[in-house]
């Protein structure tokens, strides 16, 4: 189960089972009531994490199959539908997601064997979410091997700062292609 930021409503998740979302109350006696439902997600993955957005209006998931592939997604919370399968910029295992603080971006770090050499590949992808369009708006992709990504988003949600193998460099959120190669703002090294 998965409460949002302000403690107003709950997802429950269960293995492959639709995901429920519910408003939550406050008794008089002070406890907790769970009131109404708001809507269901329909998913036949099983849920390896999950996140509000700081807004309480969407739900981003990673999810696996039987074949541990992962895959993310970002649904609406008051409807239950999908508004964007999330693709990562390389096939990967997909293991954090978060929101930018404005609700309006995801970052999504997954890792990769590089075939023959035994390394692991890290990449941080970020996206932008479009409610008018079919597909997420790819921002920024930072790469590094051999080192598992640690991010977090500058409050205002016009950086982020990611752990690397070199230390922690901070990327402005700038809009780039993909394959281009972001330049951190500021490096503190380890």
């Amino acid at each position: 189960n998965m409460w949002s930021d302000d403690f107003t409503r709950v997802a429950t998740v269960v293995d492959t089972e639709p995901i429920s979302l519910f408003t939550v109350e406050t008794s008089d006696n002070g406890g907790l009531n769970i009131d109404e439902i708001i809507s269901t997600v329909e998913n036949t993955d099983y849920v390896s994490k999950l996140v509000w957005s700081p807004d309480n209006t969407m739900l981003a998931l990673i999810t696996r199959d039987e074949g541990a592939e992962t895959s993310a997604w970002v649904y609406d919370a008051e409807t239950g539908e999908l508004i964007h399968r999330l693709r990562p910029t390389f096939p990967a295992t997909l293991y954090d997601i978060s929101w930018s603080p404005d609700s309006t971006m995801v970052a999504m770090a997954g890792r990769r064997g590089i075939a023959g050499s035994g390394e692991i590949e890290y990449r941080l992808d970020v996206e932008a979410i479009d409610l008018s369009s079919e597909e997420a708006q790819h921002i920024l992709t930072v790469l590094d091997i051999d080192t598992t990504f640690y991010h977090a988003w500058h409050p205002d949600s016009q950086a982020i700062a990611v752990h690397l193998s070199s230390g922690i460099d901070i990327y402005p959120i700038t809009s780039l292609s993909i394959g281009i190669t972001p330049t951190p703002i500021a490096t503190i090294p380890d």
